[in-house]
């Protein structure tokens, strides 16, 4: 939660209930393909084109923390992935 607006969350608080979440999550538009990403352990990488997509024209990732590689840093961000085997 950002500013007390549950429509936000931030990493270093705990995961909220699937339950509680699924309410508030709006489906992409279907855009006749898949968004393609690579996932590794609890994070994500996505291309411009695909950011885009799922947050809007010319969004700007909020950075959260800065990582040890140079130039790269947590994002505010998050996504819930859901395949075949679930959440």
């Amino acid at each position: 939660m950002i500013d007390g607006n549950p429509g936000f969350w931030t990493p270093d608080e705990p995961l909220p209930p699937l339950e509680d979440v699924l309410p508030h999550i709006e489906p992409v538009a279907d855009r006749g393909s898949d968004i393609r990403v690579g996932i590794s352990g609890r994070h994500i990488h996505l291309s411009r084109e695909h950011l885009e997509q799922l947050f809007g024209m010319g969004h700007k990732l909020n950075r959260y923390k800065d990582l040890s590689q140079p130039g790269q840093f947590a994002a505010l961000e998050t996504l819930t992935v859901v395949g075949p085997k679930g959440v």
